[in-house]
């Protein structure tokens, strides 16, 4: 029985090593909070972010709920100013589901 679970497990890891990851890429980021409704927010750093096919960016923190933001919303550059806003678009999607 052992014989077949580690036969099984290698074919597994096999065919894992053949998925065709090259489009991911993955790098440290910032991500801007909106802050309170008077504004003040924020570029908060922490995050780790991941660019593929899928619209906007996938962003993850051992402090928060892994997601995907729209691109606006990361840089992947610290900032000199971590109170200045980007260019926020008009009716903009703060979080893609």
């Amino acid at each position: 029985m052992y014989k077949f679970l580690f036969n099984k497990t290698k074919v597994i890891n096999y065919y894992l090593n053949k998925v065709n990851t090259s489009f991911l890429k993955t790098t440290k980021c910032w991500v801007w909070f909106r802050g309170n409704l008077n504004g003040n927010g924020y570029w908060k750093e922490g995050f780790t972010c991941t660019f593929d096919e899928k619209p906007g960016i996938l962003i993850e923190s051992p402090a928060y709920v892994t997601c995907r933001v729209p691109n606006w919303r990361v840089i992947t550059t610290e900032p000199e100013d971590f109170s200045k806003s980007p260019a926020i678009p008009e009716n903009a999607i703060w979080k893609l589901i």
